[in-house]
């Protein structure tokens, strides 16, 4: 069901946990709170773990012989909505 027919009463009782993995060296990086501000209702609860990936996606070439790699970091977000008791 759509959330707006689950929260009858308005948004103030939803409650969302964001989980995001992320290669352990990218943890500390995470703004927490920025990543709350995202989410405009409710309750948010943001936790991180370590997970998700840092691939070689390629190389470049340089203009003076060095190598130059590209990488990509995979992030996991994983969102629950749901109702606080009342």
């Amino acid at each position: 069901p759509c959330i707006r027919e689950l929260m009858t009463d308005g948004y103030d009782d939803m409650l969302i946990r964001v989980t995001l993995c992320l290669p352990g060296q990218f943890l500390a990086a995470v703004d927490t709170e920025e990543l709350r501000r995202i989410f405009p209702y409710g309750t948010v609860d943001v936790a991180l773990q370590e997970g998700g990936g840092l691939f070689l996606s390629g190389e470049r070439p340089s203009q003076e012989g060095e190598e130059r790699l590209d990488w990509m970091l995979v992030a996991i977000a994983h969102v629950v909505v749901g109702v606080a008791d009342r």
